[in-house]
């Protein structure tokens, strides 16, 4: 049976079971899945290995929501470059749908600049047309695991950054969505401008 299986790697349990048959041997198909050897397959890179061996080719989508001066909500959308962490692109709209951030996608990333990999979670807004748009312009989605906003945690520490820091804590954004882009673009500039001054700010340590 060892011999069979080390002779011949391709063959399954029925194929060694009926070559055995022919030599006068009768044995039961579980007892050779038991005893023939196995192939050791190589180990598969985890989670924070696949994001080290990949961190120039991955960018990291979210969406978090931001309270308006009349108390309505507006939904930012932002994309983060994984190897430098820096923000590419952001935007703010009060309707938001997986066609809108789609569109958001395309345009963070024009003229065949596409990163090979997109870092998202599982919330509902990227359905069918997002994901049409995303795999159109090449791109493969990688999914977090249910609840494990870990698996995420640069677009994270991006966005408590801007809904906890004191760069924007205790101020309400304006309603209309123009001047709150405004006001989160201020915000953003000054992490990418001078990150170390905005990440003693925030008090933030890791991204």
């Amino acid at each position: 049976m060892r011999t069979d299986r080390r002779d011949n790697p391709t063959w399954g349990s029925p194929h060694i079971q009926a070559e055995l048959a022919k030599l006068g041997i009768e044995v039961s198909d579980s007892t050779v899945r038991k005893y023939r050897p196995r192939t050791r397959k190589p180990p598969s890179q985890n989670w924070r290995t696949f994001l080290k061996n990949h961190a120039s080719d991955i960018v990291a989508i979210d969406f978090f929501v931001v309270p308006t001066v009349t108390f309505k909500l507006l939904y930012v959308f932002v994309v983060l470059v994984h190897d430098r962490r820096r923000i590419v692109h952001f935007n703010v709209t009060a309707s938001p749908s997986a066609q809108w951030a789609g569109q958001q996608v395309v345009e963070a990333f024009p003229y065949n600049t596409a990163p090979g990999y997109l870092l998202r979670d599982r919330d509902r807004i990227y359905g069918t047309d997002f994901a049409r748009r995303v795999s159109s312009m090449g791109i493969e989605q990688v999914v977090t695991a249910y609840r494990s906003p870990w698996q995420n945690v640069y677009a994270l520490h991006c966005t408590s950054s801007v809904l906890f820091g004191r760069t924007s804590a205790g101020r309400r954004l304006s309603e209309k969505e123009r001047n709150a882009k405004q006001s989160l673009g201020v915000c953003y500039s000054c992490k990418r401008d001078r990150p170390k001054a905005a990440l003693r700010t925030i008090g933030l340590r890791g991204w």
